[in-house]
């Protein structure tokens, strides 16, 4: 009874990880123009101030093997002390130097956290029991993101940019300080593979889903960092474009909760497999939208990005025994790579072609990830998930 009552509270105190984190991470996507303002960047430019929270997928890896022979509950705490610090730095400094720098650190804590939680997860709850848990933190991810746009902003205009950093700060020392509660736990497979991470890449499985990992990323800078531009260049107010994100999160929400209730009885590869299709159907149809069916438009593509979002992580820790930490923070350095070159690639892209050209990229990435996300699921003996 005891150890099930502490399963419940590390359950929740990730789930509260995950509110923080998301919070932070999406907020910053609607603020764009009033970021540009505040650090005096041009609008085209503003995600360059994000290369370093991107770049610091270069070190996750490391907590990834870290957490593979230490445990899984040293690192994450280690992880969400370092999201504290990179927080502070926002704070304390306001300049776009301590932006950076701030954000760097923060990258570091949240690729690590939402990379090694799902690990932890894997080996504190039953197999029948995964999809519902995944689904709850599915939930968590989508309320900070339909809160965030909305109260971040407010905040953000009548109290100061800054102070939104302290919120952020004292909510996650409440988190770390929580995490020391959580069990220690460790994978029976743990010992058998902690030599090197050159045989995940031998893995055709594993390198396919790195690179859907890779082309499901390109949203979240093409699409997700420019709509607010684009909104905000045809005259829109923040608040519209906050509530446009949060239309879009409200569809997140609807994925947390059908992947709660559905992914455990009808299987994460089907629900992921039709969340992948749907997402490249939805985003292509922004090629094709205009006033009033874009919250309609954008509830859909929430729905159907999330939906494989939060499948894609779980059904991953089937692929590698042994190594699940280690090869999940491979992913999140992917991710972060990804990020890297998109933050890179994106200004000239949105001054040669416009947003529309940004949604392009977007769907024929998509379009091509769900292509590999078939042939991996096609065998259904590639996950134990």
């Amino acid at each position: 009874m005891r150890n099930e009552k502490m399963n419940i509270v590390a359950i929740g105190v990730l789930m509260a990880i995950q509110l923080v984190i998301t919070f932070e991470m999406s907020m910053v996507m609607p603020m764009a123009p009033l970021i540009a303002s505040i650090y005096q960047v041009e609008q085209s430019n503003v995600t360059l101030l994000n290369l370093g929270y991107a770049l610091s997928g270069l070190f996750v890896p490391f907590l990834g093997i870290m957490a593979d022979k230490m445990g899984n509950k040293r690192i994450l705490i280690f992880s969400s002390f370092l999201f504290v610090i990179g927080s502070a730095f926002v704070f304390v400094w306001s300049n776009p130097w301590g932006f950076i720098l701030g954000r760097t650190i923060l990258g570091i804590g949240f690729f690590a956290l939402i990379s090694i939680s799902p690990s932890y997860l894997s080996i504190l709850v039953k197999p029948q029991k995964y999809g519902f848990v995944s689904g709850l933190h599915k939930i968590a991810f989508a309320m900070a993101i339909l809160i965030s746009p909305l109260v971040a902003t407010t905040l953000a205009i009548n109290f100061g940019f800054q102070t939104l950093y302290l919120g952020v700060m004292i909510a996650m020392s409440i988190c770390t300080g929580l995490a020391f509660l959580m069990p220690d736990v460790r994978s029976q497979h743990e010992s058998i593979h902690h030599n090197s991470l050159i045989s995940i890449f031998k893995n055709s499985k594993a390198v396919m889903m790195m690179a859907v990992v890779a082309l499901f990323s390109i949203p979240s800078i093409f699409y997700f960092n420019y709509l607010s531009i684009h909104l905000n260049q045809l005259g829109q107010t923040p608040q519209s474009i906050a509530s446009l994100y949060s239309m879009i999160a409200l569809g997140s929400l609807g994925a947390g909760i059908g992947i709660m209730l559905f992914s455990d009885k009808f299987g994460k590869r089907r629900m992921g497999l039709w969340g992948a299709v749907f997402s490249a159907v939805f985003m292509a149809l922004t090629l094709f939208n205009y006033e009033p069916t874009i919250f309609l438009v954008g509830f859909m593509f929430g729905l159907a990005f999330d939906l494989i979002w939060g499948l894609l992580f779980p059904l991953a820790t089937g692929i590698l025994k042994g190594q699940t930490a280690g090869f999940l923070t491979i992913l999140s350095f992917v991710m972060s790579m990804t990020n890297v070159a998109a933050n890179g690639l994106a200004p000239t892209v949105f001054r040669f072609g416009g947003f529309m050209l940004n949604v392009l990229v977007c769907t024929i990435g998509l379009v091509i990830g769900t292509f590999l996300l078939y042939r991996i699921f096609k065998n259904k003996n590639t996950f134990s998930a």
